[in-house]
């Protein structure tokens, strides 16, 4: 197919965007979304649906920013949740009757969990400690089950 090319100076640009400041806005939401999709893409469970899949379920999925120290969820609580780690670094952990931990995994950007229990509506295997700062992609339970059904 044809493909039309545009050259505009940076400068240009950047004064056009500073005069249209919803444009900008509208980009900037644009890119935001292309580059979730582009992530949650990457995440096993999601790599083989189609584009159009990913883009339904872009605008489903929440984001959270957790400090360094968070508890994400701790270990019993009822599975309400799965996440997709975006930023940072995250220790999946179960603490032992006399109060000790026991690290199971430490996971880093692109990582997918809490899902094990999530379609069965269960409790939490283990508890997830944000060992950074981190930016979570956050998709609730309905929603995976509403797409599990639908594939």
């Amino acid at each position: 197919s044809d493909c039309l090319l545009l050259k505009i100076n940076l400068l240009d640009f950047q004064n056009f965007l500073d005069k249209h400041t919803d444009l900008l806005a509208s980009l900037k939401d644009s890119l935001k979304d292309a580059i979730k999709m582009h992530f949650i893409k990457q995440a096993e469970p999601f790599a083989e649906l189609s584009n159009e899949r990913i883009a339904w379920i872009t605008p489903l999925v929440k984001e959270q920013t957790v400090e360094a120290g968070s508890l994400i969820f701790a270990e019993n609580d009822l599975a309400e949740n799965c996440y997709m780690l975006y930023e940072g670094t995250i220790d999946i952990f179960t603490t032992k009757p006399d109060g000790t931990t026991n690290i199971l995994a430490s996971l880093g950007p692109g990582a997918f969990f809490g899902e094990s229990v999530l379609l069965q509506a269960g409790k939490r295997q283990a508890s997830a400690l944000a060992v950074t700062r981190c930016q979570l992609l956050i998709l609730d339970r309905e929603v995976l089950s509403e797409l599990m059904a639908q594939e």
